[in-house]
């Protein structure tokens, strides 16, 4: 019998193709996930193909089944002329086990279904059969086909609509709600009793109460494309749970629901699990040469059990397992896949799992089976856990849910913390606990997340979860109980504030991470409480306060981020000018949309808006709805369009005011940030590389693999970058300085070369006529010679990877406007705007995928404005691309470790706090950037050197504020942005132009704390005089951007002469948590080859980025070249040297200065073998 099993994929390029070319059913989801059916023996094959990039087997979810209203807040805003509000206008996607739909409450007075559509993704009695369009399975009921039942006797309604809720649950969700109480005569109202109702029945087991992981995203899918066809906000709530995984927003699963709650005007709700009590989670820590025991009770009639084990990677564990009749087994090692072994008439099926593509742990599945389908024995086991060779130590192990394990399946030291299930974990999703509305207490069954995770806080808010009184079957009322119902209460709320927000235009961006921010500002929080925390959140749900709030700080649609910038170049027209935005519902009638096209000039001829100083840059989301609005626009200029869904676009800058007003209601957009080179102007050697190149069994010299170097360019006439017979290695290079030959495809602006041209040019007597591109700086050059010089006759220097191929970007120069929009002055400093460097970026990927060889990208450049989060397009554009298979890219974490360029201040026990900043003598002008966690708020005054005050500006959303200090010839804007479209945060902005040197005092002031941590960072040294620091710094946090995007492999630099670490390397951790940087590399007093062609040295974390950069390439070499590892990523590359990593005595680790250790690549083939 062939058995088929449906598999999540992450892909890129044409699925379809592959697809069809091995006859594999497959459904897409959206630009990046896809469902498919396939036997067994095939996934191995699968995972071969350029297109997939990663595969996650589909999982079984369960329900999370076991005087609301007033607690959360919801009585006074549907009454009344405050507000009035009752969902109209919203979708409310129910993704559950159905719904009763002859039950008066989702029944209008005039007797039509409030019910949009019901797809039930099951087959049914009746052999109806009509899968909703782009599905193939199930049968969709239109709201047409409902009110044609609802007109039919009711005996005769199943053959029209034969979809039944079997335990009643989706009715009861449904009816909390958007119930509109008729049955009751408006007893039992629901929170938004007149949205309307969208209902996905998931695919169900026999039971009824299980579905599996592939259902419900089929289910998201279905809602978010309904909401974009009726052009309606939706919220989606899910009541379904797991335990199986790792809990920590990696999975497909995870990410995919991350992905679609960035789409259309979307919030997903999600309870966090009804687990809190039931034991299945153990939280363990191991070290050096000891044990720790994991006891565990198993339940009666049990016949098999899996048990979730997850660790870092670079742990090196071994188990045991024992029964409590004294049996123990042999120990058990993770190097193999998959171990089988036998204990007290139970088979144990051991099966390890390697870092994903996703994911840097690891995680190992234990799974306890009853011999020849026998019960496991009713027996108390234990997993010892022993420390082998610790990095980190920490471990965290979950049961299944307690409707798969059973009540008294159960750890005997089990921790409260991590018992939230899975999807709550993601982390765009809002995530619901639970409480007790009668007497304030948590429900003592509500999932919990992780204490002390403050990125990520779950549950993100609590809602009533006991006792709740709502529809049931039969057009009857019941009384339910469980993280479900809360769930419910959230979704209703959201539907409220949308109303208001989107339908009702009082804040048309009222939606996805801006209204989760709200949602948490507005909760109701216990004086005695330390919020936020892992089993409240932010505290109970309380509408009225959350929209009291949003009403106070009016959203300002106008002007969402302005700037300050006063450019060098004579520049007609400067205005305030909006560069942000968000898709929103605003119906733009066809007739606006002619009148606005045909209201400003097209683009002059012979202007290109890439290289004009009279045009303005910004990175955009972009998809097919967006390039059909922006394609027939006058003045507007899309360049180029990038992986993962975005695009640069430019503004004519003389009515950018006009353009960015009406485009920013349909467009998420940011303006690029300006990028500095990470340097100053034996470590091949140290770094484990030289031992690599010469061992015979490994033949590695990075033959097969491209280095994509995006800098300032490359000598290309250099020997050093020459095969014995002359030929180039460099196969192309993109000046995109040069403008007097073809652009590359793709792309509008620069001059491309192929190895033909260049190896024609370096033939000749005046090889810079024919092949344009020089590098003045010498940077590019020097780090394509660290990982890529190769040794002849005359050259004696050689890389560490000499048989590679080299993809060169020569980067334009940041245009003068561009820098002053960033109050960047100093015109001779090399400076280069982050969409240049995505676009160099993008076109080295695109001739890696046009080639079929690997890729890594060698980043030795940056900047420190921004987040530091990991949340702008530039990191996320990097994050998504990383995770490709074939590329890996490498990234310095910057000189500001010892610069004084960041503070810190926590504003959770104090009101205020004072900055102390002195100004250097010779300082142009500059521009800080402050940053307070969602939803704080907070706002500044400052004190000038000589005793002028700019006055504590009240907090208001989206404000600015000029001031013109005339006697000391000082100019000062002031700019809130609440809440940043990216992260939900507060970014406060600071310009100085012709600072009065000396000490400033910036005094801020908490409005609304929370959380209370706030950050402020300084340019990055190239931008800013020596001496213009903070007096009160933290050396902490200043890993440098785009560092601080996940999944890049963050490079710190240690002195390898000596075994110091470099003094100006910067140090994490990441604004995002995350470990960073992941290791060091030699990065002082470096060897490498000047444009010159002579050998000299640099310091710096761009130098021992492109030493690691080499360590990847002979990585990349071994993996896919050689078919040991086909499906090599960035996250496999960093596992890898992980593995390797050299360690000292003294030094804790992970460690903020060291990351996990010194780069060894040798180390890493040893302990491979």
């Amino acid at each position: 019998m062939v058995c088929i099993i449906e598999i999540i994929v992450k892909y890129n390029g044409d699925i379809i193709g592959l697809a069809n070319e091995l006859n594999i059913e497959t459904e897409i989801l959206n630009f990046s996930y896809a469902i498919m059916e396939v036997e067994l023996e095939q996934i191995k094959g699968l995972s071969e193909h350029r297109e997939i990039e990663y595969i996650e087997a589909s999982t079984k979810l369960a329900l999370l089944e076991t005087p609301s209203i007033e607690n959360s807040c919801i009585n006074n805003i549907r009454t009344g002329i405050k507000y009035n509000l009752n969902g109209s206008g919203v979708l409310i996607a129910i993704i559950d086990s159905g719904i009763d739909y002859q039950n008066n409450d989702f029944i209008n007075p005039d007797g039509t279904t409030r019910i949009i559509s019901i797809w039930d993704q099951n087959s049914n009695n009746y052999n109806i059969y009509n899968p909703p369009k782009n599905f193939k399975s199930g049968t969709e009921y239109t709201q047409e086909i409902i009110n044609q039942a609802l007109n039919t006797p009711r005996e005769n309604r199943d053959k029209i609509v034969a979809q039944f809720d079997f335990n009643g649950h989706g009715t009861a969700v449904a009816g909390i709600a958007a119930g509109n109480g008729r049955n009751s005569k408006g007893d039992y109202l629901g929170i938004a009793p007149e949205a309307s109702l969208l209902i996905v029945k998931l695919a169900y087991n026999e039971t009824h109460y299980f579905t599996s992981t592939t259902s419900l995203m089929r289910g998201v899918k279905y809602s978010i494309d309904k909401a974009i066809e009726l052009n309606m906000p939706v919220v989606i709530n899910i009541s379904y749970g797991n335990n199986q995984g790792a809990h920590n927003n990696r999975s497909l699963f995870e990410q995919y629901l991350n992905e679609m709650s960035n789409l259309w005007e979307t919030n997903i709700v999600i309870p966090t699990g009804n687990e809190g009590i039931s034991k299945h989670h153990f939280r363990g820590k191991v070290d050096n040469n000891s044990q720790v025991d994991m006891q565990f009770s198993t339940q009666a009639g049990l016949t098999d059990l899996p048990i979730y084990f997850c660790k870092n990677s670079s742990d090196i564990l071994e188990f045991q397992i024992l029964s409590s009749s004294g049996d123990i087994t042999q120990a058990i090692s993770l190097r193999q896949n998959e171990q089988v072994v036998l204990l007290n008439s139970v088979e144990i099926v051991i099966n390890v799992t390697q870092p994903t593509p996703y994911s840097q742990d690891q995680n190992v599945i234990f799974l306890f089976r009853g011999l020849n389908n026998f019960a496991i024995p009713e027996n108390l086991w234990t997993i010892r856990v022993e420390g082998i060779e610790i990095v980190d130590g920490r471990f965290n192990s979950w049961l299944p849910v307690t409707e798969i394990s059973g009540s008294n399946t159960e750890f005997i030291n089990s921790s409260t913390e991590g018992s939230f299930t899975i999807p709550s974990t993601a982390e765009k999703v809002i995530s619901v606990g639970g409480y007790d509305s009668q007497n304030g207490n948590i429900s003592n069954f509500s999932g919990r997340g992780f204490s002390g995770k403050l990125d990520n806080v779950k549950p993100d808010i609590v809602a009533p979860s006991q006792n709740i009184i709502s529809t049931g079957l039969n057009s009857s009322y019941g009384n339910f109980t469980g993280t479900s119902f809360a769930s419910p209460h959230v979704a209703g709320a959201c539907a409220l504030l949308m109303q208001w927000g989107i339908v009702q235009k009082n804040d048309i961006y009222l939606y996805g991470q801006r209204l989760k921010s709200f949602l948490r500002a507005g909760a109701k929080r216990d004086s005695n409480i330390e919020y936020p925390n892992e089993t409240w959140g932010y505290g109970k749900l309380c509408i009225e306060k959350t929209l009291d709030i949003i009403s106070y700080y009016m959203y300002n649609s106008g002007s969402l981020s302005n700037f300050y910038a006063e450019p060098d170049v004579p520049v007609p027209g400067i205005k305030e000018i909006n560069l942000s935005g968000s898709p929103s519902n605003v119906n733009i009638t066809n007739e606006e949309m002619i009148e606005f096209k045909n209201l400003f000039p097209p683009i002059p001829e012979g202007v290109n808006p890439v290289l004009s100083e009279y045009y303005i840059d910004i990175i955009t989301v972009y998809d097919k709805k967006i390039a059909e609005m922006l394609k027939d626009m006058q003045g507007i200029l899309v360049s180029s369009v990038l992986q993962g869904g975005y695009a640069i676009v430019h503004f004519p800058i003389e009515e950018a005011y006009q353009y960015i007003n009406f485009v920013s209601t349909m467009i998420l957009s940011e303006r690029p940030v300006i990028c500095g080179l990470l340097s100053d102007t034996q470590a091949l050697i140290d770094s484990g590389i030289t031992d690599v190149k010469n061992q015979a069994f490994l033949e590695l010299t990075g033959k097969g693999v491209l280095i994509g170097i995006i800098d300032t360019g490359i000598d290309y006439a250099s020997q050093a970058f020459k095969y014995e017979n002359d030929n180039s290695k460099i196969l192309y290079l993109w000046d995109q300085s040069d403008n007097s030959g073809e652009n590359p495809e793709g792309f509008l602006y620069g001059t491309e070369y192929d190895r033909e041209k260049i190896n024609i040019a370096n033939s000749s007597e005046n090889p810079y006529d024919i092949v344009k591109s020089r590098d003045e700086i010498g940077h590019g050059t020097f780090l394509a010679s660290l990982i890529s010089a190769r040794t002849n006759e005359s050259n004696t220097y050689s890389g560490a990877a000499p048989d590679s191929e080299i993809i060169s970007v020569k980067l334009k120069p940041a245009k003068n406007i561009s820098k002053a929009i960033e109050a960047i002055y100093d015109n001779d400093v090399p400076s280069y705007s982050s969409a240049d460097v995505m676009n160099g970026i993008e076109y080295a990927f695109r001739k890696s995928v046009e080639l079929s060889r690997p890729l890594v990208i060698c980043l030795g450049l940056g900047s420190n404005n921004g987040a530091h989060d990991s949340l702008s397009y530039f990191e996320r554009y990097l994050s998504e691309l990383s995770l490709k298979n074939g590329v890996g890219i490498v990234s310095g974490v910057g000189n500001e470790g010892n610069m004084s360029h960041h503070f810190f201040v926590n504003l959770s026990n104090k009101n205020s706090a004072k900055i102390e900043l002195n100004v250097d003598q010779k300082e142009l002008g500059f521009m800080i950037n402050i940053w307070a966690y969602a939803p704080d708020r907070i706002s500044v005054s400052l004190t000038t050197p000589l005793g002028s005050s700019v006055e504590k500006t009240p907090f208001t959303t989206n404000e600015t504020q000029d001031y013109n200090f005339i006697l000391e010839g000082t100019e000062i804007r002031i700019e809130y942005i609440f809440p940043s479209q990216k992260n939900g945060a507060q970014e406060i902005l600071i310009y100085f132009k012709n600072p009065t040197p000396g000490l400033w005092f910036i005094n801020i002031y908490g409005d609304l704390i929370l959380d209370g941590r706030v950050h402020g960072w300084l340019p990055l040294k190239p931008f800013i005089s020596p001496n213009t620091i903070f007096l009160q710094s933290s050396p902490e946090d200043t890993i440098i951007i785009p560092s601080t995007a996940y999944n890049l492999i963050n490079i710190g630099a240690y002195d390898s002469t000596n075994g110091s670490i470099y003094i100006s390397t910067s140090r994490g951790p990441s604004i995002s948590e995350k470990i960073s940087p992941d290791m060091v590399a030699p990065g002082v007093n470096v060897e490498g080859i000047f444009p010159t062609g002579q050998i000299g040295t640099m310091t710096g974390t761009s130098v021992s980025t492109a030493v690691a950069a080499g360590a990847c390439a002979l990585m990349m070499q071994w993996g896919i070249v050689h078919n040991h590892d086909k499906a090599m990523n960035t996250l496999k590359l960093r596992s890898y040297l992980l593995l390797g990593l050299k360690q000292r005595s003294g030094i804790i680790y992970p460690s903020d200065l060291w990351g996990y250790g010194e780069l060894d690549l040798i180390q890493t083939f040893q302990r491979i073998r």
